[in-house]
């Protein structure tokens, strides 16, 4: 994969690629304030939030180091820093042929995908900390192992568990923070791989969460009450392909939502169901999946382009400089 110009004459198809936790960071909302379009989306978000007593504006603009300990924080940023991307992007004609969300992700493919309002999607996002918040019963972590997944089933220790199967070279794993600590350690010697995600002390995707989901789904339902089905765009990460046609995979719903949650995400081979040429566009705070990407697309005819990038002196620079990139490539940018 590279991000060099590519004939914009031979159409290629455009992948949204909503990343989730660990994505959050510092003041990642104020550059984009600047808009008018995001910052009305985010006074919109903020106003449904602040019945729960959530201050939307300063998640996303404190230099509080501290913020995104919590976990209900770290999921209201992202989800109002995504749908805000999302709205600005649909304002200037930019439209998907598909859609991929990795983990929470799929919170804001939901929306993209015409599934759930902005409203639902927000609260979504609210409730998913909120469960965590008040059930969580350990110190987790995650982290990308470099191993692929045959070599992880050979080594993975008994308290951990497969989360993400991300390239073909690499997956992540889940549990106690001390024994993925141990584990990334232990892999480090041998020369691979490693690096350890910021899941706000949660292992997302595992057995340790289970017990979380069943009030999860009850919730979503409370804010989903009438699922609609995914389209055809949306390619699922959390279900398997052979069973998209099952009855709790074809809809959007709480069920599917809290499912999402706690499985393992499959985005190698999400990744496979992508036309090889396609222009991936990440869509998150900051980029997290570059390299996953450039991994699972070898042959060097896609293209990654991310909107978001807290390595970057302004936030608003970076998504004009995506469209630039966008619009060089053949997509067209009203």
């Amino acid at each position: 994969m590279t991000s060099a110009l590519v004939d914009p004459i031979v159409k290629r198809p455009l992948v949204w690629l909503f990343s989730g936790m660990a994505s959050q960071w510092n003041r990642m909302g104020v550059d984009l304030l600047e808009v008018k379009l995001f910052k009305e989306t985010i006074e919109r978000c903020y106003t449904i939030l602040a019945t729960k007593n959530l201050d939307l504006m300063n998640i996303i603009t404190t230099n509080d180091k501290q913020i995104f300990e919590n976990v209900v924080n770290s999921f209201v940023g992202i989800g109002a820093v995504q749908i805000g991307m999302i709205n600005l992007l649909r304002e200037i004609g930019v439209e998907p042929e598909f859609l991929i969300g990795i983990s929470f992700g799929e919170v804001a493919t939901a929306y993209a995908d015409g599934c759930i309002t902005e409203k639902q999607a927000i609260l979504s996002a609210y409730y998913r900390g909120l469960v965590i918040l008040e059930g969580s019963t350990i110190k987790g972590g995650m982290a990308f192992i470099g191993l692929s997944q045959n070599e992880l089933k050979k080594v993975i220790p008994e308290d951990l568990d497969e989360a993400t199967h991300v390239d073909p070279n690499t997956c992540s794993v889940s549990g106690p923070k001390e024994s993925v600590e141990a584990f990334v350690a232990k892999i480090k010697k041998q020369n691979r791989y490693t690096a350890i995600l910021n899941t706000s002390n949660v292992a997302f995707h595992s057995r340790y969460i289970a017990h979380l989901a069943p009030n999860l789904r009850k919730q979503l339902e409370s804010v989903i009450p009438d699922p609609q089905p995914r389209s055809q765009k949306w390619l699922s990460s959390s279900v398997l392909y052979d069973n998209w046609s099952k009855p709790n995979a074809k809809l959007c719903s709480g069920e599917y939502l809290a499912n999402n949650f706690q499985g393992c995400v499959y985005i190698e081979e999400t990744c496979k169901l992508c036309p090889k040429n396609s222009i991936i566009l990440e869509i998150a705070p900051t980029s997290l999946l570059q390299t996953t990407m450039k991994n699972n697309f070898p042959e060097g005819q896609s293209v990654y382009v991310r909107i978001g990038d807290k390595e970057k002196e302004n936030a608003r620079d970076v998504f004009l400089e995506a469209l630039k990139t966008l619009s060089q490539n053949g997509v067209n940018v009203d």
